[in-house]
């Protein structure tokens, strides 16, 4: 008899046998058990014999403890150190902006909004219940204060001159579900937002989420999960023209099975709308 789970079987994943012996055979195999060619048990595809339970559990992602399926999608509870994200059933080292973790789960806050007033260079917001969402600009970041760093405007922007001038928010986690606006007077081409996978990327390494301005009332919205799964929203009859001010807006939101419905805004009218067939982890530095 086996102490972990009083087995009496010689074949670990017998659960009902005729001896003690494997000569004596096996008359049922364990859950998800089935018996091999040699009449021995063995664990279906995807499982793995878990001497505890005495049964055979689903092979779960490394970011899970248990799951449904083996994907990173099916998690039902998360290993040591990752939190399941809010309304989701996915695992990740941390969470998003606008929940908080409780034990191993992220709980939202009611009516959360990360708002920035781009009237500083450099600043700290308070997130409640998150870290601080700190923003910083210059073509090169750091503390010291740059030429070409955007300039602010009090209670109105900050203005870009459009050579390698940029402002990177820290400590912002967007969660599956999530809607970014923005107030902006274009006078030229060039990106509005963008998340980078890898920290410290490169200006021009957006690979994940990019917002940008192409000019003549074009709006393009690019959304990757990987160089094969891109999403390109564009539209040329937005509005938007040059020296105005107009309100930009994308959703995103994840329906908890297979599809992120992606829509895109210019004025509050909706002009594209576009699907993923995954959902949208991020992982990144805006």
């Amino acid at each position: 008899m086996r102490a972990e789970n009083c087995n009496l079987c010689a074949d670990d994943l017998c659960e009902d046998c005729v001896g003690m012996t494997f000569e004596d055979g096996c008359n049922t195999c364990v859950e998800n058990g089935v018996f091999n060619e040699d009449g021995a048990c063995e664990c279906i595809e995807d499982h793995i014999y878990n001497a505890e339970d005495h049964l055979c559990k689903m092979t779960c992602h490394p970011d899970c403890d248990t799951c449904t399926d083996i994907d990173i999608f099916s998690c039902s509870e998360c290993s040591v150190g990752y939190y399941l994200q809010p309304d989701t059933t996915i695992c990740l080292p941390s969470c998003p902006s606008g929940s908080t973790p409780v034990g191993t789960i992220c709980e939202l806050i009611p009516e959360y909004k990360a708002c920035i007033t781009f009237d500083h260079v450099r600043y700290t917001r308070d997130a409640t219940g998150d870290e601080a969402i700190t923003s910083k600009g210059g073509d090169t970041a750091g503390p010291d204060k740059e030429s070409n760093d955007p300039m602010p405007i009090y209670l109105r922007g900050n203005w870009y001159d459009g050579v390698d001038d940029y402002t990177e928010i820290m400590g912002l986690h967007v969660h599956l579900n999530f809607t970014i606006e923005m107030w902006i007077r274009p006078a030229g081409p060039g990106t509005l937002f963008s998340i980078n996978r890898n920290i410290h990327s490169s200006i021009n390494d957006e690979d994940f989420i990019r917002l940008s301005y192409a000019g003549l009332e074009n709006i393009k919205l690019l959304v990757a999960s990987g160089d094969a799964d891109r999403v390109d929203l564009s539209s040329s009859s937005t509005g938007i023209q040059y020296n105005d001010w107009h309100s930009v807006a994308f959703t995103i939101s994840w329906d908890g099975l297979s599809t992120s419905n992606i829509v895109l805004y210019a004025d509050g009218v909706q002009i594209k709308q576009d699907t993923a067939g995954y959902p949208l982890i991020d992982k990144a530095v805006y």
